[in-house]
């Protein structure tokens, strides 16, 4: 096990050059990239606020808070919000700036959603939890590297990028089309099925050169093994049985998995919700839905005939 730059273990670390010799791969070229070769340095701290655009209205700049920091990224929430619109930026993002800027140049910082209809719960919460800070200082914010000329990069090359679906989550990936015509590529993460595939810009901020990550001290999710959310490739039962097949269902019936991002933030835990949380909310449900042992036994039972019938067809 190693350290990152601050100290916090790490899994042991993806092996580029093996895993390209693996795959008869090659690596995406630098100079493809929106990247700085070397990367920033992070010099923010948790806690400190700044603004940034919310990232579901492009138009509103708005005051956000840092939760959590990996390498040169910085997980940002939107004052007045909550975990579940929590997102991620480099510390060299055009998405963020220091505080006082929009005033600076005439404009107005727009509430969080849940406080546009109401300006006096807004001004109050205001006075209370963002006027004092503390705020980033204007030396945390790296200037943002040179957009390349155009689009360089060829089907089949290897990279690091953001996994959409995961976005605190960085995963090995294949450029697997190039979009004549297009300012975007399509990306497949590497390990999963083709149905997570998801285009970028080729200029994204969130697609890494191969060796990117770890230079910059942040762990690289692993090959169709992170998060356990997914359908990897390698996962799914050839055929059912009662381990995999009746239980499992059984399972997707009487619970629902709240996944949770792998992070050193206490916020983040993984979560289990069964039918008796439900009972709350509607007492019909928990009759209807919730197996009783002799269901169970008879589901069993019928599973077990499936098997055996299926076993004399392949004799036969």
């Amino acid at each position: 096990m190693s350290l990152t730059p601050d100290n916090s273990p790490r899994d042991e670390e993806h092996d580029w050059d093996t895993y390209l010799i693996e795959t008869n791969s090659e690596a995406a070229s630098a100079c493809n990239f929106r990247q700085s070769l070397i990367p920033p340095k992070n010099e923010f701290n948790v806690g400190e606020k700044l603004e940034t655009i919310d990232p579901r209205n492009q138009d509103s700049w708005c005051i956000g808070t840092i939760i959590d920091k990996d390498g040169p990224r910085i997980r940002i929430r939107l004052d007045g919000t909550d975990d579940r619109n929590d997102f991620w930026r480099l510390v060299d993002s055009t998405d963020i700036r220091c505080y006082g800027t929009t005033a600076k140049f005439g404009g107005q910082i727009v509430p969080p959603l849940g406080f546009q209809q109401n300006s006096t719960r807004w001004a109050k919460y205001f006075e209370r939890n963002v006027k004092n800070g503390p705020f980033a200082n204007a030396s945390c914010f790296k200037t943002i590297p040179i957009k390349p000329e155009k689009n360089l990069f060829k089907k089949g090359q290897k990279l690091e990028a953001v996994d959409p679906k995961h976005p605190e989550l960085i995963c090995p990936a294949t450029v697997n089309n190039i979009i004549y015509g297009d300012h975007r590529i399509m990306l497949s993460l590497d390990g999963w099925s083709s149905s997570n595939n998801f285009k970028v810009d080729y200029s994204s901020r969130e697609i890494f050169p191969v060796g990117w990550c770890k230079s910059a001290g942040i762990r690289i999710a692993k090959v169709g093994g992170n998060p356990p959310s997914r359908t990897s490739m390698k996962s799914l039962p050839i055929s059912p049985n009662k381990q995999n097949g009746n239980v499992r269902q059984q399972q997707s019936k009487n619970k629902k998995t709240i996944i949770s991002p792998s992070s050193n933030d206490s916020s983040y835990s993984s979560t289990t919700m069964d039918e008796k949380n439900n009972n709350l909310v509607t007492t019909k449900k928990s009759n209807t839905t919730s197996p009783n042992k002799n269901e169970n036994k008879s589901s069993l039972d019928f599973h077990d005939i499936q098997t055996k019938n299926i076993k004399k067809e392949q004799l036969i």
